[in-house]
């Protein structure tokens, strides 16, 4: 009973010494200044509005409004990829090549065969030209008794036969040329470059790997223009409309707040996302946003009397 009564006195001063000094360290504290929205008397008395806090806007993200997946016009063996994921790229840049080794023999092959045609065709073309001239020579020896009939219908189908030569070297020269052209064609659709200027945004392959048309390797989004996709909860789906302006804050950037346009409104609840997905076309001042930063989308409603004056001005009215 005596060391339980020795126990309960100490017990009792800590809890009295604990008490004073988190009493002593509320003292020394500086005390919270009182806000306008500690109630309506304390603002009357500062002659100040008390201010409500802003409601907090739709989770959304910026995309590309345009972007294309990029496949080979041609099946083989990648043999390259240029480019990696967040690149930015510049129209015509090269991203992407396909083994082409073969192909190119083949382009060379092509090549020598359709010069050595052209050869033969510009050899049979002078032959043509020379048995011409030695026919009408042996029709004008004729006409002056300086040569026989025999003499002119040997000239003259010596003509036909060199004007025969010349049409089927210039019938092979076409072919070759033709096939020439197709294995350039061929080597040349090996190289996969950007369609326009923006960022690499997928890359689906790897170096190695067997690639055909049907299946695509990169993916890019052009710079600039870039829309706003968020979802519109079910319980705000009747306040906004295809042609309603909405104002977009990049969470990124402090700095860049921009106002779009709905333009398509998902006809179909989204089950998983518990609402509609809504995009918007950003109408100006999305230079400094990349595709893939994350919005804070707010409504008409939300974003003041203010927002139909700053979307007049960005269309121009």
């Amino acid at each position: 009973m005596r060391m339980r009564g020795t126990f309960i006195v100490v017990a009792g001063v800590a809890l009295v010494a604990a008490l004073v000094s988190v009493r002593a360290r509320n003292d020394e504290a500086p005390r919270p200044q009182r806000t306008a929205a500690a109630g309506p008397r304390a603002a009357s008395e500062r002659g100040a509005v008390p201010q409500l806090p802003e409601p907090p806007g739709l989770v959304g993200v910026f995309v590309a409004r345009e972007a294309a997946e990029l496949a080979p016009l041609i099946a083989g063996r990648l043999d390259a990829v240029h480019v990696r994921i967040g690149d930015e790229v510049k129209s015509g840049q090269l991203l992407a090549s396909i083994d082409m080794r073969a192909e190119t023999l083949d382009l060379a092959v092509a090549q020598a065969r359709a010069d050595e045609a052209r050869s033969d065709w510009e050899v049979a073309r002078e032959q043509a030209r020379a048995a011409g001239q030695e026919q009408r020579r042996a029709e004008a020896l004729l006409q002056l008794g300086a040569a026989s009939g025999e003499e002119r219908s040997k000239a003259a189908e010596l003509e036909r036969t060199a004007q025969l030569r010349q049409r089927a070297a210039r019938a092979r020269f076409t072919y070759h040329y033709k096939s020439a052209k197709r294995a350039r064609r061929d080597r040349d659709e090996a190289s996969l470059r950007a369609p326009f200027e923006g960022w690499v945004v997928a890359r689906y392959a790897d170096p190695g790997e067997l690639v055909r048309p049907e299946r695509a390797l990169l993916r890019v989004v052009r710079r600039g223009a870039v829309i706003v996709r968020f979802v519109l909860p079910t319980e705000s789906a009747r306040s906004l409309s295809v042609g309603n302006i909405v104002r977009a804050h990049a969470i990124d950037s402090a700095s860049v707040l921009v106002d779009a346009i709905v333009r398509r409104v998902s006809p179909e609840l989204e089950p998983a996302l518990r609402g509609f997905i809504v995009e918007a076309d950003v109408e100006a001042g999305a230079a400094g946003i990349a595709p893939g930063t994350e919005a804070e989308v707010f409504m008409p409603h939300d974003a003041g009397a203010d927002l139909d004056r700053g979307s007049t001005a960005a269309r121009g009215g």
